[in-house]
């Protein structure tokens, strides 16, 4: 199972939370993601509880944390 979380700049804790299983498309659910949360400063991409890796609010991958 994949989670999405969606950080804001300043706030402790996660503001969104997107969750899809095995094959879904997480490029696509990412981009809705931004869209949903214009002001948001990173979502974390994880799969099975472990974070996979980071994407800034551009959409740009970060390293892994």
């Amino acid at each position: 199972m994949y989670q999405l979380l969606v950080h804001y700049p300043d706030e402790v804790g996660v503001r969104g939370t997107v969750t899809a299983g095995h094959g879904a498309d997480i490029d696509a659910l990412v981009r809705d993601a931004l869209d949903r949360h214009p002001g948001c400063a990173w979502i974390d991409v994880r799969f099975a509880q472990k974070s996979l890796y980071r994407v800034d609010r551009t959409g740009r991958r970060l390293e892994q944390p």
